[in-house]
């Protein structure tokens, strides 16, 4: 299987495209993000950090983890899930054209490797 079969890329550059615009439109008020300790360990103990597409990551000093903060708000999130161009380009566009070739390349394959394991 090759990745394309399964994401196109002039549907994935779309949905690439809406999720800059929605991280530039709906993430820009970066006051009402928070800081978060390590969402797997709980622990405050912050390694290496970096930067990506505006948005900062934390390596977890104590289990390794790799998370995101500060982070959006739950606020900030039913946003983004209420007005995303992103959420409505998956859902009308990408999801409608790749889905017989996800059920046919990713999720028939995998049921029939859980079956598989489920039967011995």
């Amino acid at each position: 299987m090759k990745e394309q079969e399964i994401r196109p890329r002039a549907l994935f550059k779309g949905l690439l495209e809406a999720s800059r615009d929605d991280a530039a439109r709906l993430f820009a008020d970066r006051s009402r993000f928070l800081e978060i300790p390590c969402p797997a360990c709980g622990s405050a103990l912050v390694g290496d950090r970096f930067t990506k597409a505006g948005f900062e990551y934390r390596l977890c000093g104590d289990c390794g983890s790799l998370y995101q903060s500060p982070r959006p708000s739950a606020e900030l999130f039913d946003s983004f899930y209420r007005e995303s161009k992103f959420v409505e380009f998956f859902a009308s566009e990408f999801y409608r054209q790749t889905e017989d070739s996800r059920r046919t390349l990713l999720f028939r394959p995998r049921a029939r490797l859980v079956a598989e394991w489920a039967q011995r």
